[in-house]
Parts: structure tokens; sequence; C-alpha cells
């Protein structure tokens, strides 16, 4: 048997396995809606933005259909549904009623909080929604 045919052979096999190889690791895939804490970034409305303190402002999307939301310093809870889309609150709001200091953004979260179907994007672990006029990005946690 003729055995020096065999060695480009195998260089061959070699170099056409390591163009087969899967890439390096992922990157980690983008976080879904449920799960993470979401923490209030920024405010736009049309062409001026509001600045607000981002702890104050929560989102946290459950698997059994409820959303959490700190929204200044009220603890609200409503049940939602979801699609790969937009987000829509569909019961009433369970809400605290605590008496504190409402700064310029609670009304604005509430009334983005009970629209109609809300249309977000993730992207670089950033939820985006918007409603007429008005975006509110939340980074997860």
């Amino acid at each position: 048997m003729n055995f020096r045919f065999l060695a480009p052979v195998a260089g061959m096999a070699f170099l056409l396995s390591a163009c087969n190889q899967a890439p390096n690791e992922p990157s980690a895939p983008e976080p879904s809606l449920i799960g993470p804490t979401w923490i209030l970034r920024s405010v736009h409305f049309g062409s001026s933005s509001v600045t607000v303190t981002p702890t104050h402002y929560t989102l946290h999307f459950t698997d059994s259909g409820i959303v959490h939301a700190q929204v200044s310093c009220h603890e609200i809870s409503a049940p939602y549904e979801a699609t790969a889309s937009t987000v829509k609150v569909t019961g009433g709001f369970i809400i605290d009623r605590m008496l504190c200091e409402e700064d310029a953004f609670t009304d604005e979260m509430l009334e983005i909080l009970d629209s109609t179907a809300v249309p977000y994007s993730i992207q670089d672990s950033t939820l985006c929604a918007s409603v007429e006029g008005r975006k509110a990005c939340f980074r997860a946690h």
C-alpha cells in the first residue's frame, strides 16, 4: 500500500473539517419579555424627555400572566396577554394607592400600562414600548 498519498488526503480532510466546525460560542440570546425585572432607563414624549428615578419604575412579567409594576411608590399588578410584538393589560389594576409624592411620569406610566395592545421590541437587553408618541425603554435586570 502506498502511504504517500494518505498525507495530502488527511491534510485536506483536516482543513475541510475545520471549515464545518461551529463558530465560537454564540452570543447570549435576548432576554424574553417574561422573567427579568425591567428597569426604566428613558422616557420620551415626542421630542422631549423626562428624567425619573429608574428604580422607581420597573416591570416584571410573570409566566402566569401577571405583570407587576413599580410606579413611583405604587406597587401595581394586573393580568396581561403578550405576543411576540405587543403586550396588553387585560384586566383591572390592583394598586396599593400609597400616599406618596407623585412625579411627572406616574400618570404617564399608568396610561401606558392601561393602553390597548402596546407594541414593544427587545434589542440589546432593552425593552422599548411606544404608545401615541410616547416611548419608554427599560433594561433587563
